[in-house]
């Protein structure tokens, strides 16, 4: 049995799950991978789910390794994919005031879908879609799936998701924080959720109503209408009118025109509108108000102007 013989290199990121560790392969080349150590409360989920996940292959999905027990802690391996996350690369781009565009979402959308549809063919889910668990891989510009796992048709006991599953709160519908049953849809859903918080730079508390549960659409959708179709029907309430599958929405989103906006753009509610400035209305002036002493000078060269007049006219 492999042991531990892996040298930390670095915490790389705090979660939910656990915290996950960059670390050095000494019995590999010194390779790098990635160690999660699991909190106490989600160990015996993926001690239940990591052999089936093991099996999960596709390019787009980081390859797992053992899971690792010492003393009282788990420890998950996976392999490492360099890259940056979608939520870190929205945080640098609101620095400057700027978004993901219209374009630039709806390849990402046809780029995950592929590997929701590998996942959900068998009967897995990836139960935590967010800008944090997806990354832009370094080598190829692909997203990859990461932090993953939730099998389909299983429940909370307590309908606390959060708590159950460590997913991030705002992504996962109504529906799944309930404790219903996992079903593939919720995947969609959150992804979504996930194209909103790319398009406007929002986080999900500030895009859901939480009295009518209504999505407040981004300003640049209202210039996409094709893409707003789709939008709504990853994030439809009714059942009847949602995609039934992953399938379903790739082939919906492969007949749309790319828009031109495939890299950053500003954001709407922060950009401002430069027009040529407009000339001040012209104000009437008041007639001057006219005094007694005014009026007694006036009088005078009225006086003075008379009698230049007749001494000119006497001449």
């Amino acid at each position: 049995e492999r042991q531990l013989s892996s040298r930390m290199a670095a915490a790389a990121a705090p979660s939910a799950q656990g915290t996950l560790w960059l670390a050095r392969d000494q019995l590999a080349a010194e390779a790098p991978c990635a160690l999660r150590q699991i909190a106490a409360e989600h160990q015996q989920r993926a001690r239940d789910i990591w052999a089936r996940l093991q099996g999960v292959l596709h390019p787009q999905v980081p390859r797992l390794g053992p899971a690792l027990s010492e003393g009282d802690a788990l420890w998950l391996v996976r392999e490492w994919q360099a890259g940056r996350s979608y939520g870190q690369m929205l945080a640098a781009r609101a620095e400057r005031q700027l978004v993901f565009g219209a374009g630039e979402v709806l390849l990402l959308l046809r780029q995950l879908l592929p590997v929701l549809a590998a996942l959900h063919s068998q009967d897995l889910l990836h139960g935590d879609l967010s800008p944090d668990n997806l990354l832009r891989r370094d080598s190829d510009g692909l997203p990859v799936l990461l932090d993953f796992g939730l099998v389909r048709g299983t429940a909370t006991a307590t309908g606390a998701v959060s708590d159950a599953l460590g997913a991030t709160p705002g992504y996962a519908p109504p529906e799944l924080l309930r404790g219903d049953p996992a079903e593939p849809w919720m995947d969609l859903h959150a992804l979504g959720v996930v194209a909103l918080v790319l398009l406007s730079g929002d986080p999900p508390a500030t895009l859901l109503d939480p009295v009518t549960l209504q999505w407040r659409w981004p300003v640049a959708l209202e210039r996409e209408p094709a893409l707003l179709a789709q939008l709504q029907r990853l994030l439809e309430q009714d059942a009847s009118r949602r995609f039934t599958s992953a399938g379903q929405a790739l082939a919906a989103l492969q007949d749309l025109e790319v828009p031109e906006s495939t890299g950053p753009v500003p954001r709407a509610d922060r950009t401002v509108m430069l027009v040529p400035p407009v000339a001040p209305p012209q104000l009437e002036l008041p007639a001057p108000v006219r005094t007694a002493k005014a009026d007694r000078k006036s009088t005078r060269l009225n006086s003075s102007h008379t009698v230049i007049s007749y001494a000119v006219f006497c001449l």
